[in-house]
């Protein structure tokens, strides 16, 4: 049985997610979109509070392989927020935002909303960058 104190569901999709109570591994795995017939909202409802040091050295390594995945993911919405996308968002442009926010050494923020798309060029930058400094 999966505990679903972290999210509320609907149809067996996550709707609505607590940044403070997942995660990373667990946030990737649940803005995955289950299905891949076209929708009218590709959209997560997550609050913009995620904790300082969310991402983890050790999330680096298993991000790294998703930079360039196309996946289809739900974006994230503020429940602030009054704009619903209609697009979806890439894995590999989560994978990239995270990165950033680590390498970066600051809190992974949103906004209202967020719809991310995998970079070639920037995930390019991030594999160089990772295997430049990663522990061998």
């Amino acid at each position: 049985m999966t505990d679903t104190s972290e999210y509320e569901m609907d149809n067996g999709n996550p709707l609505w997610l607590s940044a403070r109570k997942i995660s990373l591994a667990s946030f990737i795995n649940h803005v995955k979109c289950r299905d891949h017939t076209a929708r009218e909202f590709y959209g997560l409802i997550i609050e913009n509070n995620f904790p300082e040091n969310w991402i983890k050295p050790s999330d680096i390594d298993s991000l790294i392989p998703l930079v360039n995945s196309r996946q289809k993911c739900n974006c994230i919405v503020n429940p602030k927020s009054s704009i619903m996308e209609k697009d979806s968002a890439e894995l590999g442009g989560y994978a990239i935002a995270f990165i950033d926010a680590f390498r970066e050494n600051r809190k992974f923020e949103f906004g209202l909303n967020f719809c991310p798309k995998t970079n070639e060029r920037k995930s390019d930058e991030l594999i160089k960058w990772w295997n430049e400094i990663k522990p061998h």
